[in-house]
């Protein structure tokens, strides 16, 4: 018996150790960010000094400025709100779709996996300054593809407020693969036995995507809804890179606002 406390002891030791790096980094760079932001929410931010001011009667002052005295703010919110809801509305059912099909593991299901981490690789910027390229009036495939549909049409998609908003839209849909590897790495998960009983009892491809796999991959969905909705008002780099503050109040999101205004 204390052979057996010794090793369970022994074992308790060995997994906080191995946590214990994890757990650090948990703290450093997620917890204490989160409290830092929620602090300084409500504290006077000086941008000199880079010291958070706090007092009791001043605590609603920043809350009271966005929602009361910020000219852009429902502008921003219809932005972010939009994004949002094209991430839940037209991403999520496009990673379903795209999450069941590679599931089939058809012809060249491996090389589409790989592609679709590709963008993950690269940084922000890096798209960015790709998708700046694509859209250059000059050397750019995006100003030709505009003009299928409208041939007198000039100038840069990335600046035009009829164009701007659907440019950063496109920028952030190259992430779908991150979705769809998610997704897919729960749908191999599924038993195969799960499968095989409703093909002997004469299930559809389709009636089993769509009453086996998705509800049993349906908490997953949820999270990538959940994620892809949040993504809407957290666009900043992609946002900042391509536009800098051009196309009016089409390129503002929620987490862009101007320093220093009063």
């Amino acid at each position: 018996m204390n052979r057996l406390t010794k090793k369970a002891n022994k074992d308790r030791i060995f997994i906080i150790l191995c946590l214990l790096p994890c757990s650090v980094a948990l703290i450093v760079y997620f917890a204490y960010p989160m409290f830092t932001v929620i602090f300084t929410a409500f504290a006077k931010w000086d941008y000199t000094t880079l010291v958070p001011q706090f007092s009791w009667d001043g605590a609603l002052d920043n809350f009271n400025y966005i929602f009361t005295r910020y000219p852009y703010f429902s502008e921003i919110l219809m932005n972010s709100l939009s994004w949002s809801a094209i991430g839940i509305f037209l991403q999520i059912p496009f990673t379903v779709v795209l999450a069941l099909t590679l599931s089939k593991k058809l012809v060249g299901w491996k090389i589409a996996r790989i592609t679709m981490v590709i963008p993950n690789i690269i940084s922000g910027t890096a798209m960015s300054i790709m998708i700046i390229r694509l859209c250059d009036p000059q050397m750019g495939i995006a100003n030709s593809l505009v003009r299928l549909f409208n041939p007198s049409f000039e100038g840069n998609v990335l600046l035009l407020e009829g164009y701007a908003f659907w440019s950063i839209v496109a920028s952030y849909f190259f992430f779908v693969g991150t979705t769809t590897l998610l997704l897919m790495g729960q749908i191999f998960a599924i038993p195969t036995e799960i499968y095989d009983a409703a093909k002997i009892d004469g299930a559809s491809a389709l009636r089993i995507d769509f009453t086996i796999t998705v509800p049993l991959v349906f908490g997953m969905i949820g999270t990538l809804t959940i994620l892809a909705g949040t993504s809407g008002f957290v666009i900043y780099d992609n946002i900042k890179l391509m536009t800098e503050g051009g196309a009016g109040t089409m390129s503002l999101s929620y987490a862009i606002r101007e320093i220093g205004i009063e």
